[in-house]
């Protein structure tokens, strides 16, 4: 009811890590932005963008928040398990963010990382690779081809050395979704998302993307957005949003999971407080999310189009 969860994803047909075993076919990153719907005191904004992405056989999730959203309380953003917190106009420059990945393993970063002293705080290119810019713009799809050498593995390999490629959107409700049940496609057996008490619960999903190339099967393929999951090496987390794609189908449930403050104290936003007890009931509660058979749009007054 209080937010908007929108999930992007970035398919790639190869992804070429350096490690054999790790390199595969069907690979996909991305990642979901938190909107913040229009309150009596704010116009409507973006306020948070947690990143996924493959780390050989681990999956990684990074959070970063805007420092206009008061995310970050009197603890700090280690208490909130957060990677950064960045002005609005530089993690959402014209109210988007930029996602930059890296050519070789496709670690989902955003351009702030890029002038950290780690060079890439989400993994840095192996030597010889670079990183691929991406930013939406008119909605046209930059058409790369692969070239004898392979496919390109910086912007500098890119003919003309264009600064970004512009991406078109394709509606994973309308795609991908309805496709979650066909043969040729998944890697594995299909199984039941299972989050109890949660929406969802009992949905036949399947865990990864078909790797056709040796060796099948294995640990670094691709997952689609509902059953991403989380290494806790970069911060604890409840163990269901861990293992069971809580981030892709239930992006509220796993945002208040992995964020909430561990003070009762902190009033921030996404705090535990029992004063905010009606707050956290709003924040849960979709007013739709297709993954999760739920709809109340024309049913629930709260989740009325706001008036023009």
């Amino acid at each position: 009811h209080t937010h908007y969860h929108i999930h992007y994803a970035f398919f790639f047909p190869w992804v070429n890590h350096p490690v054999a075993n790790s390199a595969h076919a069907n690979g996909m990153s991305g990642a979901l932005v938190v909107v913040e719907k229009a309150t009596e005191t704010t116009e409507q904004r973006p306020i948070a963008l947690t990143t996924y992405f493959k780390q050989g056989g681990a999956e990684e999730t990074f959070t970063y928040v805007t420092t206009e959203s008061g995310i970050v309380g009197t603890k700090g953003l280690g208490d909130y398990k957060l990677k950064a917190a960045y002005p609005q106009d530089a993690l959402f420059p014209e109210g988007r963010f930029q996602a930059v990945i890296t050519a070789d393993k496709h670690h989902l970063c955003i351009e702030n990382d890029l002038g950290a002293p780690t060079a890439l705080l989400c993994g840095a290119p192996e030597a010889g690779h670079g990183i691929l810019k991406f930013a939406y713009t008119d909605g046209t799809a930059d058409v790369i081809e692969k070239a004898q050498a392979g496919w390109p593995n910086s912007m500098s390999a890119i003919e003309d050395e264009p600064e970004v490629l512009g991406y078109a959107l394709v509606s994973m409700v309308d795609s991908l979704w309805p496709r979650r049940l066909d043969e040729g496609i998944w890697g594995n057996k299909i199984h039941n998302y299972s989050v109890a008490n949660r929406p969802g619960d009992g949905t036949p999903v399947p865990s990864q993307f078909l790797n056709p190339n040796p060796p099948i099967g294995s640990v670094a393929s691709g997952r689609p957005i509902w059953n991403w999951r989380h290494n806790p090496s970069a911060g604890a987390v409840n163990t269901t949003a861990k293992e069971h794609g809580v981030l892709g189908m239930d992006p509220a449930y796993f945002i208040w999971l992995r964020h909430s403050s561990a003070d009762d104290a902190d009033t921030s936003v996404l705090t535990n407080s029992e004063a905010n007890a009606a707050y956290k009931l709003a924040f849960l509660a979709y007013c739709f999310n297709p993954y999760a058979g739920v709809d109340h749009r024309l049913i629930d007054p709260a989740c009325a189009p706001a008036a023009e």
